[in-house]
């Protein structure tokens, strides 16, 4: 379910970010349990992961965690990252830039329509989703967003 929705950056931005976490990423691939959905941990910023997929159906994924991303490349803005039962229509388009929080421990998708493949960048701090437990809305927010400004320096 989506939590959180701020813009971070431009565009620009995110596409020379995708670049960058594209030529560092295939390190080492993480399994991911849904069709249409790849992840690499990235080996010099092990707290940040690149994903890519396509349309990936309702699940929850249990537990009380966020998780945090930026939205690297969303073709035509056509995917929306959110519950399955949030209207699309009421939500603000999730552009590249765009920071978000999923409550991972209740439903949530990646719905579009588009054949083109999505990207995001997560934050998940000692290559695990952050707990609610250990993190607010906010803290997460934050600590998200500081880890992509530090992803962000090193890319430039």
């Amino acid at each position: 379910m989506l939590v959180h929705h701020s813009y971070y950056s431009g565009g620009k931005t995110a596409r020379s970010l995708l670049a960058k976490a594209k030529t560092l990423a295939p390190q080492y691939h993480e399994c991911q349990p849904y069709e249409n959905l790849n992840s690499w941990g990235i080996c010099s910023h092990p707290n940040l992961v690149l994903m890519e997929g396509r349309q990936v159906l309702p699940h929850n994924d249990g537990g009380r965690f966020w998780q945090p991303f930026m939205v690297l490349s969303n073709p035509e803005n056509r995917y929306s990252f959110k519950g399955p039962r949030q209207r699309v229509g009421s939500l603000i388009p999730q552009a590249p830039g765009s920071l978000i929080v999923l409550d991972i421990g209740k439903q949530h998708e990646a719905t579009g329509r588009s054949d083109e493949i999505w990207a995001v960048l997560c934050w998940n701090p000692n290559r695990c989703v952050p707990h609610q437990s250990d993190y607010g809305l906010e803290a997460v927010v934050e600590a998200a967003r500081a880890a992509f400004d530090e992803f962000e320096r090193y890319a430039a």
